[in-house]
């Protein structure tokens, strides 16, 4: 048995193992003719690579019936779509008044109805619900132990 941290870690080294795995099969499956001698056998890195897989699969089952069991799921899908709209607001143009263009110096009066400092106080704020989310799924991922790791 093993906590969902520690189960988190797992995946990533086998998300590492599998990439190696394929890159192994990529390098090392056309190769000149010159050349007669691989270091890996293609097959045996693909089929790796499929086992781990496999054993990504049942990991991320686990630990997604264990996150679904204790009332997890909606903080977890919450946290994700704070980064996703944190990210995306970032990107928003809060430029105004005389905006000059870099390409072909023509000159704008742009008026914004979210000005940089509105911006940044709805920033502020989201990553404020996010970092209590992760603080919370943090002490969560320590405490939960996902039976059958």
């Amino acid at each position: 048995m093993a906590n969902i941290k520690n189960c988190l870690k797992k995946k990533n080294t086998i998300i590492y193992k599998m990439e190696q795995e394929f890159t192994k099969a990529t390098r090392y499956n056309s190769i000149s003719e010159r050349n007669k001698t691989r270091p890996y056998s293609v097959r045996a890195s693909l089929n790796n690579w499929a086992t781990l897989a496999e054993e990504l699969v049942d990991l991320k089952a686990k630990v997604h019936e264990t996150n679904a069991k204790k009332g997890m799921l909606r903080s977890i899908f919450l946290l994700s779509e704070l980064k996703n709209q944190a990210a995306k607001l970032k990107g928003l143009d809060c430029a105004e008044d005389v905006v000059t263009s870099r390409y072909d110096s023509t000159e704008t009066f742009k008026h914004v109805e979210v000005n940089v400092l509105e911006k940044d106080a709805m920033l502020l704020a989201l990553e404020a619900r996010i970092e209590e989310l992760e603080d919370k799924l943090d002490r969560f991922n320590h405490e939960t132990i996902v039976e059958g790791v």
